[in-house]
Parts: C-alpha cells; sequence; structure tokens
C-alpha cells in the first residue's frame, strides 16, 4: 500500500464484548500490541510489528477508511459482506473494485485458530 514497510498481514476479527471503544482499546487492543512487540512513535505510519484498529463498533463505522483501501475493505468483506455505507455502497462490491488496482494477497495458506467464548 505504498509502503517501504515489509509485506504485513491483515486480520479482521468480530467480536461481542460488554466493553465501550475506548476501553476495548486501552485495555486489550494497546496492550496485546505492545505485547506482540509494537513501539509506538510519531509517526502513526511507522513500521509495525502488530496494529490494532476499530473500525465498526455497534454497528457505527469508525474509520471511513474501510471505503478508501483493499487492505481495509477486503478482509473486511470477508466477515461483513453486505455492509453498506451511508450512501449505500455494498463492501463486497467495493471491495472487488478496490483489489483491482491495489496489489494485495488472499493467504489460504495462513489459517488463524480462533476461541469461542460464550457466557
Amino acid at each position: 500500500m505504498g509502503s517501504s514497510s515489509p509485506d504485513f498481514l491483515i486480520l479482521v476479527v468480530l467480536i461481542t464484548t460488554p466493553l465501550k471503544a475506548s476501553e476495548l482499546k486501552a485495555q486489550i487492543l494497546r496492550p496485546l500490541e505492545k505485547q506482540l512487540g509494537r513501539v509506538r512513535s510519531a509517526n502513526k505510519n511507522a513500521p509495525r510489528t502488530f496494529d490494532a484498529d476499530i473500525i465498526l463498533f455497534d454497528d457505527r463505522l469508525l474509520d471511513q477508511n474501510l471505503w478508501r483501501y483493499a487492505y481495509r475493505a477486503v478482509p473486511m468483506a470477508e466477515i461483513l459482506p453486505d455492509y453498506r455505507s451511508n450512501q449505500g455502497d455494498i463492501l463486497k462490491d467495493v471491495a472487488s473494485e478496490l483489489a483491482k488496482t491495489t496489489l494485495i494477497h488472499i493467504r489460504q495458506d495462513v489459517l488463524i485458530d480462533c476461541l469461542t467464548q460464550t457466557s
């Protein structure tokens, strides 16, 4: 994506949590980034070992870049293909178009084990 950084993987997850978005970021995501070697600097686009962002929270879009960049839209469309923008754009269609103009590879060989916890 126009970066001189090494290639990286993007992972999108769908979770249910009692936390507010700010609590999720402070209590879970930032500590996870730090544990996985992320060092934050003034340059928010600096190379990193791991990055965790909240794109949607309670059906509210927090990151408009979802509609601009394939590296956001393509993986998100895998779990929410029919998600619509305020203008009526369908995520799977936008992702498909963005993928045509961006070097992005879907890695079928990368498997993520996930645990489902119910209460």
